[in-house]
């Protein structure tokens, strides 16, 4: 979270904790670019739905076409057009 808002496509590095239960940041280039690309596809269309990396690749297929919305997944692109 941050008061000021952050522009996910000037950042250099992130810093993600596998674990829940034991938690220990290390340093995830191949989860930057996720984040990047995640942030040029919101921009180019707007109504774009980020789910949770925990979602089956298959709900969020069906909850993208129950909603009609342009469904994306942090890990594996895009799940619906």
């Amino acid at each position: 979270m941050a008061e000021a808002p952050v522009d996910l496509l000037q950042m250099s590095e992130i810093w993600i904790s596998p674990s829940i239960a034991n938690p220990k940041l290390k340093r995830s280039d191949a989860y930057l670019l996720d984040v990047q690309q995640m942030s040029k596809v919101c921009r180019a269309v707007p109504s774009t739905y980020i789910l949770p990396s925990w979602m089956p690749q298959a709900q969020a297929a069906r909850l993208g076409a129950r909603t009609g919305t342009r469904v994306l997944q942090p890990r594996g692109g895009l799940v619906r057009d």
